[in-house]
C-alpha cells in the first residue's frame, strides 16, 4: 500500500497540519485548526501514488461547500453552536478559511511533486 513520503509529511507538519496515516488503510486524515478554533479535517484516499493523493486533495477542495459546512454549525435561529462563533457571518468566513487551507495543502503537495520531478531531471542531466 502506498505511503506518503517522509519529507512531504515533514513539510505538512511544519505548516501546522496534523497527519494521521495508517499503513494498512487507503486513507489519510489531514487536520488543522481554523482562526476561530474549529478543528478542521479531511479524510482522503491516498491512491497508488503521490499524484493520485494530490488530485484527491484538489477534489476535496473543489467539492467543499462553504455554505453547507456553515449550515452544519448554525442553530435554527442562524447562530453558531457547539463552539462556533455566534454570528453567522463569522462562521461562514471561518469555513471559507478552511476551504482556502485545503487549497494551500493541495499547493504544498503539488509543489513537492514538482520539486521532486525537477530534482530527478537534474540528477539525470548530471550523470
Amino acid at each position: 500500500m502506498y505511503k506518503l513520503p517522509d519529507k512531504l509529511i515533514d513539510i505538512l507538519i511544519s505548516n501546522d497540519i496534523k497527519i494521521s496515516e495508517d499503513d494498512k488503510s487507503a486513507y489519510v486524515e489531514l487536520s488543522f485548526f481554523s482562526p476561530e478554533g474549529q478543528d478542521c479535517s479531511l479524510s482522503t484516499e491516498k491512491g497508488n501514488n503521490i499524484e493520485c493523493f494530490c488530485n484527491n486533495i484538489y477534489d476535496y477542495y473543489d467539492n467543499f461547500d462553504v455554505s453547507y459546512e456553515t449550515y452544519l454549525w448554525l442553530d435554527s435561529d442562524g447562530h453558531g453552536v457547539n463552539g462556533a462563533p455566534y454570528d453567522m457571518k463569522d462562521v461562514y468566513e471561518d469555513m471559507a478559511w478552511c476551504q482556502n487551507k485545503i487549497y494551500d495543502i493541495f499547493v504544498i503537495v503539488q509543489k513537492y511533486i514538482d520539486e521532486t520531478r525537477r530534482n530527478k531531471v537534474c540528477q539525470t542531466e548530471i550523470k
